[in-house]
């Protein structure tokens, strides 16, 4: 066990696995490459008090290693508090139902058609690639899980686009 710096205020601890470097030793693996399989042991981490940090070696028994070296703290009082006083709860948050799914996504995920799928993108019939694409990138940009929207919608998106991709000039 080594001994940390006396001006060492803060610990933070970890394990970790060490690699010997012998290139012999069977447990590293020697010459067929380091596995780092000796351990686990622990390291503490300080903050002295001027502000640098370090790393001491501590080995397997850390509760030993903390009571001889961790600095000691006094124990402090409870703040004082005034005394209770009857307090309203607050009333709990609305929270909003989770968003319906609408006829027209279900059924474009079902049996959709191309004029279902123009609708759901809002585009024309006869519309260009680039434009369809452009239309489909902003939909999906409101209707994504990951922005906050509903999954179904975006997966009739998705429907619509594969379906009307074909289509276009």
């Amino acid at each position: 066990m080594a001994t940390p710096p006396k001006s060492a205020r803060h610990f933070s601890y970890a394990e970790e696995l060490v690699n010997c470097g012998n290139r012999y030793c069977r447990s590293c693996g020697g010459k067929r490459g380091g596995r780092f399989i000796h351990g686990p042991y622990w390291y503490a981490y300080y903050t002295k008090t001027n502000g640098d940090t370090g790393k001491v070696y501590i080995g397997r028994d850390l509760a030993a290693w903390k009571a001889k070296h961790e600095p000691k703290t006094q124990k402090q009082k409870p703040p004082k508090t005034a005394p209770a006083t009857k307090v309203k709860p607050k009333p709990k948050p609305k929270t909003t139902p989770p968003p319906k799914t609408r006829p027209e996504w279900e059924r474009m995920l079902k049996d959709g058609t191309p004029v279902l799928a123009a609708k759901l993108l809002g585009v024309r019939p006869g519309i260009t690639r680039g434009a369809l694409t452009t239309s489909y990138r902003t939909a999906i940009k409101a209707a994504h899980p990951d922005k906050g929207g509903n999954a179904i919608h975006a997966a009739a998106l998705n429907a619509a686009y594969a379906m009307l991709k074909p289509l276009t000039r």
